[in-house]
């Protein structure tokens, strides 16, 4: 009888503060200085928005080049390989400076 209860409880739950990690497309990163990224995908895995420094949330595009590939704005480079990310920001002067770089992509979680 109290597995019936439990069961009844859990599927008359109304709490919808779950957010599914598969759904929402949600990785949390792990930079040198204990700095974290949080980086969200779209649907179609064509921009990605990250979360990163002070409150900082910028959307950035899929690229593909000869190179490589990634996520990039006018002058920001979100380059990965493997479980491994860096953030990459690019000066007007051409020049390239690693914003966040040993990123380490760490498990899935629930709040974005």
């Amino acid at each position: 009888m109290k597995f019936l209860f439990l069961l009844f409880v859990i599927s008359c739950s109304t709490d919808n503060t779950y957010t599914d990690p598969e759904q929402e497309k949600l990785t949390y990163y792990m930079c040198e200085k204990d700095h974290e990224i949080v980086v969200k995908h779209s649907d179609d895995y064509q921009n990605i928005v990250i979360k990163f420094g002070e409150n900082r949330q910028v959307t950035l595009h899929h690229f593909v080049t000869a190179s490589g590939t990634g996520y990039r704005t006018e002058n920001l480079l979100w380059l990965t390989k493997g479980k491994m990310a860096k953030l990459i920001e690019r000066k007007k002067d051409g020049s390239e400076v690693a914003l966040f770089s040993e990123c380490k992509a760490e498990k899935l979680k629930l709040q974005y």
